[in-house]
């Protein structure tokens, strides 16, 4: 919204005609009104990224869906609405303009391609004009993009490239081409993004590399986590052969507690020191049953965040969470921490420090997400690789006068606007330099991996 405000965003006559104008924000970007995945928002508002934010312990919320997926959605989204308005090609915020492609300019597939430029399938546009110089312009830009934050060193990289791109274009479409270029490399930069003053030191920003791989056989540890309610203690109950234990079941449980017709998945626990020799699992739950009977699986009984017996009248005194919120507890599942010796850390990256200490290589992965759950101690700025569900994403951008990908003429710029960091650095921006670095360098190794 900032972007399309500052550069003056103008609707076309196809407005009127589509609504909503953005259309599958949350799966572009991570967020967007109306689309929150539940009533606790898009991300925690207590989130600390792995690294220097987590050291300095510095929360920052909306980098939680500043995933790969997303660093790339938010990227082409705004390389799209610069190249030709608010619609849905390449990765835009918006979507298709009376059905058919974005990519041509009639209603259906066909005809020629749209150029930068051309608004024929879009609801609006950003209707700036560019300055007459490239000094002018990228002035503009540092005016109106970053507030003035855009260093002079941020300055001469744009002004190169606008120079080049005037070159590159000939005819009446030069100027207004090496505008958008300039303009689309304005918005990767980390005074775009980030409030406080970035300080580079204009050397290369390296992209954090995968793990080595070891000469050990590759072992997964694979956490699916079932993100909502569950009645436990009607998952794993005692069987109505286990005297006092079942009674008190049967007495705490009231109405809610399961019938008898409905305890027949018998599970054998023999083996076990737990007091009953067989438990029931819920009859909606029938794989646990088939996964415990295989071998595959265990269930860990009487686990949860209290380390001592309370009260309803002492435990808020006893324990350091409010046992009755949601995501209170469902934070104290990630981290397994009730004595709070190991903040801003997760039980599986204090799993992974350990086998790191004993010379095992790890690396840590998320799917759609990046859980707190993964995060080890923040001195080793381990990071955790985020890929999306539905497949890698790629990191691209449609040239001005054509359709392929002219992505790689442009990365070396955008390395350029994000070099490595000073020691006084802005920590948000330096964030935002090394998760689009690693975002241009893994998206691209995972791809060629998968």
């Amino acid at each position: 919204m900032s972007l399309m405000k500052s550069m003056d965003y103008t609707r076309t006559e196809q407005d009127r005609n589509e609504n909503p104008k953005f259309w599958s924000m949350r799966s572009k970007v991570g967020q967007m009104p109306y689309e929150a995945p539940d009533q606790f928002s898009f991300f925690r508002p207590d989130y600390m990224p792995p690294g220097g934010l987590m050291m300095a312990a510095l929360t920052s919320p909306e980098s939680e869906v500043l995933t790969m997926s997303q660093t790339i959605g938010l990227t082409s989204g705004f390389f799209s609405l610069i190249r030709n308005g608010l619609n849905d090609l390449s990765g835009g915020f918006g979507r298709g303009v009376f059905g058919g492609s974005s990519y041509y300019k009639n209603q259906w597939n066909g005809g020629s391609i749209l150029k930068a430029g051309e608004y024929y399938k879009s609801v609006g546009y950003l209707n700036h004009s560019p300055g007459s110089s490239a000094e002018d312009s990228v002035n503009d830009i540092a005016t109106l993009l970053t507030s003035g934050r855009l260093s002079q060193q941020s300055k001469d990289v744009l002004i190169e490239a606008y120079n080049t791109a005037l070159a590159k274009y000939t005819g009446g479409k030069a100027q207004d081409y090496a505008w958008r270029e300039i303009l689309q490399l304005a918005t990767t930069t980390p005074e775009f993004h980030a409030n406080n003053l970035p300080r580079m030191t204009g050397d290369t920003r390296t992209a954090t590399p995968f793990t080595d791989a070891s000469d050990d056989p590759y072992k997964a540890i694979v956490v699916l986590y079932l993100f909502g309610g569950l009645d436990s203690y009607n998952l794993l109950i005692p069987h109505s052969s286990c005297g006092d234990l079942y009674d008190s079941y049967v007495q705490e449980r009231g109405s809610v507690r399961l019938k008898p017709h409905q305890m027949n998945l018998v599970i054998d626990a023999t083996s076990s020191e737990q007091p009953c020799d067989k438990f029931v699992v819920h009859h909606k739950a029938p794989n646990f049953k088939q996964i415990y009977d295989d071998g595959e699986g265990i269930f860990l009984a009487n686990t949860g965040h209290l380390d001592r017996k309370v009260t309803k009248d002492n435990w808020r005194q006893e324990t350091g969470t409010d046992l009755f919120s949601h995501t209170s507890l469902e934070k104290e599942h990630y981290v397994v921490d009730a004595f709070q010796e190991k903040d801003g850390t997760g039980i599986l990256g204090r799993l992974l420090d350990v086998f790191e200490d004993n010379g095992f290589s790890v690396g840590p992965n998320g799917i759609n997400g990046d859980s707190l759950m993964l995060g080890g101690d923040p001195s080793r700025s381990r990071t955790v690789d985020v890929i999306p569900g539905s497949g890698i994403p790629s990191f691209t951008r449609q040239k001005f006068d054509g359709h392929d990908s002219d992505i790689e003429e442009i990365k070396s710029t955008i390395m350029k606007l994000n070099t490595a960091s000073e020691p006084q650095n802005s920590l948000y921006a330096d964030y935002w330099s090394q998760n689009l670095v690693d975002t241009c360098f893994k998206s691209a190794s995972l791809r060629n991996m998968l």
